[in-house]
């Protein structure tokens, strides 16, 4: 047997995304230019040209 109830909670939900290199806004209705987006993040190591220790995103 299955109980289930009922629950009305607040939900965020995305509107688009802007590129920080670029300007474009994706938003999700443009479905092939959403779901090519990518977004890569690290940190720069030793003798990194970006710096040691310096955050990257992109």
């Amino acid at each position: 047997m299955v109980i289930t109830h009922i629950e009305n909670q607040p939900v965020e939900v995305l509107d688009a995304v802007v590129c920080d290199v670029c300007g474009i806004r994706i938003t999700p209705d443009n479905y092939t230019e959403y779901a090519e987006m990518v977004r890569a993040s690290g940190m720069g190591g030793f003798g990194s040209v970006i710096g040691d220790g310096a955050p990257m995103v992109t």
